[in-house]
């Protein structure tokens, strides 16, 4: 069975890493220092919080107290799916006030001369860049995964980034923090709120 456990029976120190999924991240991003939030991501975020309190921490004293100072893991693909995925359904459904999925991103959004895609891409920029003293930078191990052996496993219900994730995740034995029903895995400790995930343990 899968490693699967609740996220509130968990600390942001219990791990040393951790492998935050795109739609954390997107979640994190968009509602940070917002009080409106929805309510399901509400707990990955206040994680997530407590992961950047932790590593803020600057007495030598407080620090030994702790049981890890965890990292965040980021790789060059999750670095593409959330700058990626953060402007079509955060960006640009804000600017043309349509929902995720409706309008085209590169005529309506980011080649449109009066849209916020300038300003929109530079502040998401500057927030990625403002967590980077937390990161593990990962190496995607593109060539030891095998890729093409990960195409036998592919199905409906799981598409090959998050397979590819799991994969690398397993090679580095991180913890994963995931709403997403797609992660399952035999190897790797996920953390999650989604009740449906978490009653596949």
């Amino acid at each position: 069975m899968a490693q699967i456990v609740k996220l509130s029976d968990n600390y942001p120190e219990s791990f040393s890493h951790y492998f935050f999924d795109s739609n954390v991240w997107i979640a994190f991003l968009k509602y940070n220092h917002k009080n409106d939030k929805e309510k399901r991501f509400i707990p990955y975020i206040d994680f997530f919080e407590g992961v950047v309190q932790l590593n803020s921490i600057s007495d030598s004293k407080a620090i030994k107290r702790v049981k890890n100072i965890p990292k965040i893991v980021m790789t060059s693909m999750l670095l593409s799916e959330i700058i990626n995925t953060y402007l079509r359904v955060v960006a640009m459904p804000s600017f043309l006030n349509c929902q995720p999925g409706q309008g085209n991103f590169k005529k309506d959004y980011r080649n449109n001369k009066f849209s916020d895609y300038n300003k929109q891409l530079k502040i998401l920029l500057d927030d990625i860049k403002a967590y980077s003293f937390m990161y593990e930078y990962v190496n995607d191990d593109f060539i030891e995964l095998e890729p093409m052996s990960l195409l036998n496993h592919l199905n409906r219900e799981v598409d090959f980034n998050d397979l590819y994730f799991m994969k690398l995740m397993e090679k580095n034995q991180f913890a994963v923090v995931t709403d997403d029903g797609d992660f399952d895995s035999h190897s790797i400790m996920i953390l999650t709120a989604n009740h449906n995930l978490y009653s596949k343990r």
